[in-house]
């Protein structure tokens, strides 16, 4: 949707000195409006970030100036505190959207250990018509709009509710003749990793040209509650007084809770290997409802604790999902999931865990139940619910069960890529979402805050910063407030010694998401990687000093990336709607053809050492959980076989081609199969904290299997032994995550995707 910033954008008031009566310059190509923050190339708008636009208004403006880093942070970011990395960011996306100059150099020059400036040469304008309000300007999407600016933001995309689709959905005490309205739903697979801005932000607003001025929202405004804290799995009490969350070190879940406005906090729930998650406070503030998966059941049970510290009391088991208060407190519904049957229903149950447990609502085979909210007036339900098709084309559907009557209808006939936690305000007049759009699993806009109005079923979008929101980490106050936690993860590629010295690292790239997904080296010394432009995931490719940074084919939603031994060749998992099919292509982007059926669900990949086969895993939806299989097929076309159906996937082919490793998601443990026939050759419990989406990689010896282990809030890479013998750790990192890992042909270097975590919770005020 273009932005008509003329029309439909906020006002922002900018204490900037103005070189040019209109606050109109044009440069080569450039047109630059500091007034709007607008920047256009060819009259055509491109759309960037407010705070990236004004970072090159006031180079333009202090042009032929050299500003030192401290200048420029003060003069972009007044009246506030914020890190080089967001001054070092702009500037990045400013010189790849500006390109080279005619004479190809930089528009923006850094003087070492002096500062910046602005080189081109510049001219001043008078504004015209056509870049005003009278001509509505094309617009090239290249960047996703986001703006900070102290303690406020302001919101985007207004949705316009399209007509709902109609499907049967059981209720086991109702007539079998009662229809709910749903929508489809998604694959997605949920990896449960971590980060938040720590800083506030102001955002882009826009609407449709169907809504009227009378819609606007007033300033939305974010406070940060934490300060560095590693949250997880955050809610706050209705009356806003305290807030609850996880953090987790080396394996060991403390539960702490906290004042809000606050900086003390005390520990409520001795630490312990237990996972905890799901946390509800009662509507009275007195408990916090919680669950803990046991070690030995492998199932999740509810407990409950005095808010402020006391005896944990269990209260039910077998619950799949956080519970959700009646208006009295006297009363809970959630989730619960029958491995046996594969499915599951809503319980409503008594909040103390005593008397009869009663099903409200139960999945049927095409649909899933996910999350369920009690509504203030005691009448009602909203829930959503998936379809069990990974392969779907459509959402999740929000509908509203009445109690009295049975009777399901839609709460929005908006289509979702996925939707998590949601909760009521307490007034009734909306709901407040974690969810995605459909179409934007694989950009930054997935996993946000949204506020669905009812009975309307409108929606907005409260955060765009491009962080996610932590999917279990939701609550509201009895005055609107919301807590969330959003997650930002840098990520660079490093490449280091193969011994694995720190020291010996050098970083190659700046992007905020280079070599995240993978990175694959080539034999002739060039590395390949998955990187991000705009919401686009693409596969890239660079010199092995990181210079040459290109991006290579049309793919925009890579999701695993690997290279055939003699380098003609790359093959990733490129997720389209439904689908996520496995491709080739060669290395300088040219002639992409399938390698997997659409009727497959692919992620990761392997290619042998010989070039001769290929490895895949395949994703099948299992009621609330996912199998995977490995298949293993000749490269070039011919009989497949598959290799196990354990669980096991993300393989990597032996540098001998003889084995696989893969990563068993049951246990999870790393496993060694055979190639030829999928028999388990070896399985080894992996170290605690692991991170193994990216796998277990073979050293180029063939003895080893690595894989990156989080400890104490920083990420290494972990050597096993194949013979057996104990982990130890390759690299010595004393800072950062680490994303993915891969190792050079010649074996002499590794490439590591690393960066930055950051997480904290935050409160929203003021969106309605």
């Amino acid at each position: 949707m273009s932005l008509d910033l003329t029309s439909d954008l906020l006002q922002i008031n900018f204490k900037m000195p103005q070189g040019s009566k209109n606050g109109m310059y044009s440069f080569d190509r450039y047109k630059l409006d500091v007034e709007k923050l607008m920047l256009y190339r060819d009259d055509t708008e491109i759309s960037l970030p407010p705070k990236i636009v004004k970072t090159l208004a006031v180079l333009i403006e202090n042009r032929g100036s050299i500003l030192s880093k401290d200048e420029l942070i003060e003069k972009v970011w007044v009246d506030s505190i914020v890190e080089e990395s967001n001054l070092s960011q702009n500037l990045y996306v400013l010189r790849k959207t500006l390109g080279a100059k005619p004479d190809g150099g930089q528009y923006i020059e850094t003087l070492r250990r002096r500062g910046y400036r602005f080189t081109s040469d510049v001219q001043i304008m008078e504004r015209t018509p056509d870049l005003s309000n009278g001509t509505e300007a094309k617009t090239s999407r290249t960047q996703i709009g986001v703006e900070r600016e102290g303690n406020v933001l302001r919101l985007v995309d207004w949705t316009i509710p399209e007509r709902l689709d109609k499907n049967a959905i059981a209720t086991p005490d109702a007539p079998a003749s009662r229809k709910s309205s749903l929508l489809k739903y998604t694959f997605a697979i949920i990896l449960y990793a971590a980060a938040a801005s720590a800083a506030t932000a102001l955002y882009l607003y826009s609407r449709p040209e169907n809504v009227t001025s009378a819609e606007r929202h007033a300033d939305l405004t974010v406070t940060r509650l934490t300060t560095g804290n590693y949250v997880r799995d955050a809610t706050i009490s209705r009356d806003g007084n305290y807030f609850v969350y996880n953090e987790e070190l080396d394996g060991t879940s403390r539960v702490w809770l906290q004042q809000t406005g606050r900086s003390q906090r005390v520990e409520i729930i001795p630490g312990g290997k237990w996972p905890i998650c799901c946390k509800t406070f009662s509507p009275d503030g007195k408990f916090i409802y919680f669950l803990v998966t046991g070690a030995r059941e492998k199932r999740n049970d509810l407990y409950r604790v005095a808010t402020l510290g006391g005896m944990i009391e269990k209260v039910l088991e077998d619950v799949n999902s956080h519970v959700s208060f009646s208006p009295d407190g006297e009363q809970i519904i959630f989730q619960r999931y029958s491995a046996e049957k594969k499915s599951a229903s809503f319980i409503i149950a008594a909040s103390d865990g005593k008397g009869d447990q009663r099903e409200l609502l139960a999945s049927n085979e095409q649909f899933r139940l996910v999350y369920a909210a009690w509504a203030p007036d005691g009448k009602k339900i909203a829930f959503t619910s998936a379809t069990q098709d990974p392969r779907s084309e459509g959402v999740c559907s929000l509908s509203t069960l009445d109690l009295e009557s049975r009777a399901i209808n839609p709460i929005s006939n908006e289509r979702w890529g996925t939707c998590y936690r949601m909760e009521w305000l307490r007034d009734g007049s909306g709901l407040v979402m974690i969810g995605t759009r459909e179409g934007e699993t694989n950009s930054t806009k997935r996993d946000q805050v949204y506020f669905i109005s009812y009975p309307a079923g409108r929606s907005h979008r409260l955060t765009n910063d491009g962080n996610r929101q932590e999917y279990q980490s939701l609550g509201v106050t009895n005055d609107g407030a919301i807590l969330a936690v959003p997650y930002s993860r840098s990520s660079q590629i490093w490449s280091l010694d193969a011994n694995g010295d720190s020291r010996t690292a050098v970083q190659l790239t700046t992007g905020t998401a280079d070599g995240r997904g993978s990175i694959a080296p080539l034999p002739d010394g060039r590395v390949g990687y998955t990187g991000r432009s705009g919401d686009a995931i693409n596969v890239w490719i660079m010199n092995a000093d990181g210079s040459n940074q290109e991006q290579v084919g049309d793919a925009a939603a890579v999701q695993d990336l690997n290279v055939t031994p003699d380098g003609k060749y790359f093959v990733y998992a490129n997720e389209s709607g439904k689908d996520s099919v496995l491709y080739r292509m060669g290395t300088d982007g040219s002639d992409p053809v399938e390698l997997s059926t659409s009727e497959e669900f692919v992620i990761d990949s392997t290619v042998s050492p010989d070039g001769a086969r290929l490895v895949y895993d395949v994703w099948k939806t299992n009621g609330n959980s996912h199998d995977v299989e490995l298949r293993n097929v000749p490269f070039n076309g011919g009989e497949s076989f598959t290799l196990t159906r354990d669980n096991c996937g993300v393989p990597h082919f032996s540098p001998d081609g003889a084995y696989v490793s893969c990563i068993n998601f049951s246990r999870p443990k790393v496993a060694v199969l055979s190639a030829k026939d999928g028999s388990t050759v070896a399985v080894f419990d992996a170290v605690r904290s692991a991170l193994l989406n990216s796998g277990a990689h073979w050293t180029p010896d063939g003895r080893a299997l690595v894989y990156i282990v989080h400890q104490k809030n920083v990420s290494n890479l972990w050597k096993q032994p194949i013979d057996g013998g104990n982990p130890e750790p390759l690299t010595d990192f004393t800072n950062g995550s680490c994303y993915s890992l891969a190792y050079s042909w010649d074996g002499s270097r590794i490439y590591v995707a690393r960066g930055d975590e950051i997480r904290d919770a935050v409160l929203i005020t003021n969106y309605k």
